[in-house]
């Protein structure tokens, strides 16, 4: 069963963690670990084996939301192995393996998902994070791609409102800033409800952890709740001045809504990332899967995005270009790129027609408010027509209303020959409005 030694859970302890709440955590929790032998086949992959028999230490297993593990270990001050610069390094990963986010607090259908930067600060805010959050450790500032290319772990966050807590040093530190932006551009094209930061009152390298071991043990839930509610909309005030050695410059902030693709990435990720800008920014609205062509709604008619129409729709959804190490230059993805993003009809919300006037849904609902429908698949875009209410379970009064209007008041004049022609022109001007409740494909069975 897996343990922590005095020493340990004093180190933890200092930094706000509660050593026997560390142990709850998934597969067997945070632990003490010095043999190898006591850790699976897998967990010794990448390093980790090899050298833990000189540099034991804490253990923090981290397992993505789908299962993937890359476990870190934290050796002890005085067996800490030095680092290609002769520096004594701090955690020591599983090499060769991309990284996951941590699912130290996972809950279904959470309020929010709070990143956190850093071991020690995740298990701290998967103590003391509001209920029903869930908490997500990040692996440094840039622990959320691999290759310079988003990982998948970020799929499980669209649609949610999503914090980042990075370390302080997100203000002064140009190389964290432009990790913080890289990371809400790809947030976003996640198509996340929301992306938030957490400001930590402290300078330097400070961490979630280093600001809640100064609080009372019986405040930090309440301050770590404060700090999640006055989150900022931006990493940091302003961006920081670059120092003697930088990153190059970041990809713009558009500030208005689009995201920022780099079109000289993984093709498959272009692709994604640019289908995914287009579909947050239009589907339902402009663009549609209309008769499985990627089409535009202009006025009342649904015409195929042709190359032309294709390179303006990407420009009002993405700020698209590449990173060299001058810094970000604007550029367009290639004609494959684009030929691919236009296959992805299916992504886009299905449209089968257009109607200029309100309809009757097969439910027999009916349909008044102007836009896409997902129900019916159609689109009511009103000519002249506005303001008009139909009430969901109309009264006798508003049907004797309605029958005197047609039948009398707009047909009364017309002389048919029988009940039988009226009842045909009834259904001439009835059928435009309720198709929706007829079974096309059996009417058409009859003799």
């Amino acid at each position: 069963m897996p343990e922590l030694t005095p020493a340990h859970r004093d180190y933890l302890a200092a930094h706000a963690i509660d050593p026997d709440f560390a142990l709850t955590l998934p597969l067997g929790g945070v632990r003490s670990v010095y043999d190898p032998n006591e850790l699976p086949d897998d967990w010794r992959a990448g390093g980790i084996g090899r050298r833990l028999p000189e540099h034991g230490g804490i253990l923090f297993p981290w397992v993505s939301v789908d299962g993937r593990v890359n476990v870190q270990l934290r050796p002890d001050d005085d067996k800490r192995p030095l680092d290609e610069d002769g520096e004594p390094l701090k955690y020591i990963y599983q090499s060769g393996r991309p990284p996951v986010l941590w699912a130290a607090r996972w809950v279904e259908n959470p309020v929010g998902v709070l990143i956190s930067e850093g071991s020690k600060q995740t298990v701290v805010a998967a103590q003391y994070a509001p209920e029903g959050w869930a908490v997500l450790g990040m692996a440094g500032c840039w622990g959320f791609s691999h290759d310079d290319v988003p990982i998948t772990d970020l799929e499980h966050l669209t649609g949610l409102a999503v914090v980042v807590g990075l370390d302080a040093d997100a203000g002064s530190n140009l190389g964290v800033w432009t990790a913080g932006n890289r990371l809400s551009a790809a947030l976003k094209a996640e198509r996340v409800k929301s992306v938030k930061w957490l400001r930590l009152p402290a300078g330097g390298k400070a961490g979630l952890d280093d600001v809640m071991a100064r609080r009372s043990p019986n405040k930090r839930a309440s301050y770590l709740a404060a700090l999640i509610e006055d989150a900022s909309d931006k990493v940091a005030d302003t961006k920081p001045k670059p120092s003697k050695k930088t990153a190059p410059e970041p990809p713009p902030d558009p500030g208005d809504g689009r995201v920022v693709v780099l079109v000289d990435q993984d093709r498959r990720e272009v692709i994604r990332s640019l289908t995914g800008a287009m579909v947050g920014a239009f589907s339902g609205t402009r663009l549609f899967n209309h008769g499985g062509v990627v089409s535009e709604l202009k006025g009342v008619k649904m015409t195929p995005v042709s190359k032309g129409t294709f390179n303006a729709l990407v420009q009002d959804a993405a700020v698209t270009g590449t990173q060299s190490p001058k810094g970000f230059v604007h550029g367009w993805p290639d004609a494959n790129v684009m030929l691919a993003v236009l296959s992805k009809a299916d992504e886009f919300a299905p449209l089968d027609q257009v109607s200029t006037v309100p309809y009757v849904r097969q439910d027999g609902t009916v349909v008044t408010t102007p836009g896409y429908d997902p129900a019916s698949r159609t689109v009511l875009a009103l000519e002249g027509l506005h303001g008009i209410e139909v009430p969901e379970h109309p009264n006798p009064a508003d049907i004797r209303t309605a029958r005197e209007l047609i039948l009398t008041e707009w047909l009364g004049d017309f002389a048919f020959p029988t009940e039988a022609d009226r009842a045909n022109a009834l259904a001439l001007v009835l059928t435009p409005f309720i198709r929706g409740l007829v079974d096309l494909g059996r009417v058409s069975k009859c003799p």
